[in-house]
């Protein structure tokens, strides 16, 4: 049901592996999603608050990471928390992006 709501897309750079000079290496491929452009603050994976500009709504079995990045309108936006409803069944993921 969710997947009617995916009207934009964005390429996820997913984190793959780091390279013998620790530079990552990622795997980039072509999503539907939902964008929403709305500034609110959120908790990043060290605890701390920070302004997120656009959150995406992605389908429920989509496997995103910290270490992943988001290309939108060819700028890049890296992963600042990733949230999935509470509830009987996980009907999307959502992504806010810095």
């Amino acid at each position: 049901m969710i997947r009617s709501y995916l009207i934009n897309s964005v390429t996820h750079c997913s984190f793959s592996s780091e390279d013998t000079w620790g530079e990552a290496t990622r795997t980039e491929a072509e999503v539907s999603c939902r964008i929403k452009y709305q500034t609110r603050l959120v908790r990043n994976q060290q605890g701390e608050q920070v302004v997120s500009a656009m959150r995406i709504y992605l389908a429920p079995d989509a496997v995103v990471t910290h270490n992943d990045k988001f290309t939108v309108d060819g700028q890049d936006h890296s992963v600042l928390a990733i949230g999935k409803p509470q509830g009987w069944a996980t009907l999307f993921v959502m992504v806010d992006l810095q």
